[in-house]
């Protein structure tokens, strides 16, 4: 049998010496310079690309053609006359008034749609864009609208139609103007 070797430890090494620091350098204008260029190549191209982006976003937007408030006018009358027989008296006259008020504002530009009947008469009267004499058949259509919803008056069926052709025959005497795309 062999006998192995107790475990020694390596002999300690007594005469270490001290590795000297490296010699202080002053301020160095060559990193001051060249962090100065890293960042100007850094905030240059940053720079540009916002100021296009902003030029981009200040850019006149075309306006698009404002949708003609006849065919919707139009669409809900005859959706309405298709449900004369189902809505009640008192439903139709708020339809209706309502219709012909939102065609009125739309098309005249006029911010007045939940204004009383007086209060809206008097603002289409001051309008400038409206045609002299509809406002007294506008009147009408509202009142006998209001009677329908506050008075509970009684309309036939035929009324309620006359009361419909009376807002399509303002619709239909209001068309919005032609613009001429050839003067762009």
């Amino acid at each position: 049998m062999s006998m192995e070797k107790p475990f020694q430890f390596p002999e300690l090494v007594e005469d270490l010496t001290l590795l000297t620091p490296p010699p202080e350098r002053g301020f160095s204008w060559l990193w001051l310079g060249l962090g100065l260029l890293a960042l100007l190549i850094l905030v240059i191209p940053l720079m540009w690309a916002f100021r296009s982006k902003n030029k981009q976003a200040n850019l006149p937007v075309p306006e698009e053609p404002k949708p003609d408030p006849s065919l919707a006018a139009m669409a809900g009358l005859k959706q309405l006359r298709a449900q004369l027989t189902v809505l009640g008296k008192k439903e139709v006259g708020i339809e209706v008034a309502r219709i012909m008020r939102v065609y009125v504002c739309d098309r005249f530009d006029l911010r007045a749609p939940y204004q009383t009947t007086s209060e809206f008469l008097n603002t289409i009267a001051r309008a400038e864009a409206f045609p002299e004499g509809l406002e007294e058949m506008v009147g009408e259509v509202l009142a006998a609208c209001d009677r329908m919803k506050f008075a509970a008056q009684f309309y036939s069926h035929d009324s309620l139609e006359e009361l419909i052709d009376a807002v399509e025959h303002l619709i239909t005497v209001t068309p919005l103007p032609v613009e001429d795309e050839t003067h762009d």
